[in-house]
């Protein structure tokens, strides 16, 4: 008899743990015979379904226990097969099997709640999320924090110590209700903490600058916040002790009944105005602000066509800060509203230069202004002529119109060189007259440039004395030089040398 018991106990187990397959798998109890019934389960994970059977036909009567996961409560669960309620006969559901897919799904289950309970003398405060009952399974987290007491207490929840992680106590995966409790404290000395602004300072009573300190539970801590140089309060000024912000009459005070931070926010260096005054023809690139202290960086330029006149001059504040051939300026340590004058600027002045014209008379203005129009009119001196290659080019380009005398270069930018090209003084011919052989002439030229003179040379030939010679150039006698050299300067008519 105890062994059918135990093979029957043994199949109950086999069926149960098959059945626990089933809720975790989806669909179980598939058969191959359109006889057998499948199962589905819809709530996977939040029941295990206990069946008296593995395996099921239509036409029989499945008969299971519905036991919840210990996450959950069962006071109220409804048990549907195929969308029908079943009825509960102490513990055991019964379900006739008319179709070969069933669908099994549990309503009305909850979730576990438990409660918390803190216990202390009423010097202890607990933080937490806000939780009013904490779920079965969850971590719950919190916060002790001690008024009167240092810090070193210890932490019980349940009676086992809990260890915070960054002043956080957390207890996981709770299962039960919670009572937290504080043990092993000592009367608290309270820290003084400061977080001030750039700008600002704390000053107590006895005038010291504060920095930390320590104060007794319940002592009244008064203090004033003062300003260093270049700095003033903001719209959002404001001085914050343990996030609530205090008003000032005549300082603050606070008494100390925890831990103090004494924030001061909204603390800035006064911002200078900087302002331009510019002569026309200058760009000046920089802000219209400096902070109070900070240095000041500007830097200028001309615009195209201007330039600094012989007086030009950059003043701050009155004061002349100009440098030949610098750009950029930097003020230092900025105290009060800057004024900065560009001054004294002027057009650049334009000279064109003129190339060629040893035999050319020009008229024209020594200068124009940059972006104006140059005019300019020629004609040839006394005894030049124009050559076959004339031309006249402005920066290497040719603008000669043999119909004009008068030129306008117009909005003149750069700098301008007018090149007369071919002008030629006139030319007067040279002729030699030799009538005898005892000599010849080297060196002679045919042509020579009016009011210009040439040289040449006569020596004797081979076997005559030519000492007794007489050469003359239109009938006047010319001056035997060293080695036969004989000049004919200031030429002005056609020469005929007579030997």
């Amino acid at each position: 008899m105890k062994k059918y018991k135990d093979m029957r106990n043994f199949k109950y187990i086999l069926s149960a743990i098959f059945c626990l397959v089933v809720a975790l798998c989806g669909t179980t109890l598939v058969g191959c015979s359109k006889n057998k019934v499948n199962f589905t389960f819809v709530n996977e994970g939040v029941a295990t379904f206990s069946f008296d059977k593995n395996k099921y036909k239509v036409g029989e009567t499945a008969n299971f226990t519905v036991k919840l996961d210990e996450k959950y409560s069962n006071s109220n669960i409804k048990v549907y097969a195929n969308n029908v309620e079943l009825i509960n006969f102490d513990g055991t559901y019964s379900y006739k099997l008319e179709k070969n897919k069933v669908v099994f799904e549990i309503k009305g289950y909850s979730v576990n709640k438990y409660s918390y309970s803190f216990i202390n003398d009423g010097y202890f405060d607990l933080y937490h999320m806000g939780q009013e009952y904490i779920e079965h399974g969850s971590n719950f987290s919190f916060y002790v924090d001690s008024l009167k007491y240092q810090p070193g207490y210890t932490v019980k929840v349940n009676g086992s110590v809990v260890q915070p992680v960054n002043d956080e106590y957390t207890v996981y995966n709770v299962r039960g209700n919670l009572t937290i409790t504080v043990e092993n404290y000592v009367v608290n000395k309270l820290n003084v903490t400061y977080t001030v602004c750039e700008g600002a300072y704390i000053q107590f009573e006895n005038e010291e600058v504060a920095t930390t300190n320590k104060v007794s539970y319940g002592e009244l801590l008064k203090f004033k916040v003062l300003l260093t140089e270049g700095y003033k309060k903001d719209e959002n000024f404001a001085v914050v002790v343990n996030y609530e912000e205090l008003e000032n009459n005549n300082g603050y005070s606070i008494y100390a009944i925890r831990d103090i931070n004494i924030r001061v926010q909204g603390v800035s260096k006064i911002v200078l105005n900087v302002n331009f005054d510019n002569d026309e023809g200058v760009e000046v690139i920089g802000t219209t602000k400096v902070l109070y202290g900070n240095n000041y960086q500007f830097d200028f330029y001309f615009n195209a066509g201007y330039e600094a006149a012989e007086d030009f001059d950059i003043l701050v504040n009155g004061a002349s800060i100009y440098e030949e051939d610098r750009y950029i300026y930097v003020v230092r340590d900025v105290t009060t509203n800057l004024y900065i004058e560009i001054i004294n600027t002027q057009k650049v002045t334009i000279r064109p230069v003129f190339v060629g014209i040893d035999g050319v008379d020009i008229e024209a203005n020594e200068t124009v202004e940059y972006g104006g129009d140059f005019t300019f009119s020629y004609q040839l001196k006394q005894n030049y002529v124009y050559g076959d290659n004339f031309d006249i080019l402005v920066n290497g380009v040719s603008i000669y119109d043999d119909s004009l005398n008068e030129y306008t270069i117009n909005d003149v930018m750069e700098n301008v060189t007018i090149t007369f090209v071919g002008v030629e003084l006139i030319k007067h011919n040279v002729t030699i007259n030799q009538n005898i052989d005892n000599s010849c002439v080297v060196n002679a030229i045919d042509k020579v440039g009016h009011g210009s003179g040439f040289t040449f040379t006569v020596n004797a030939n081979e076997g005559f004395d030519i000492s007794e010679m007489v050469v003359s150039a239109n009938g006047v006698v010319l001056e035997r030089g060293y080695a036969g050299v004989y000049t004919v300067s200031n030429v002005t008519e056609d020469i005929v040398i007579t030997i």
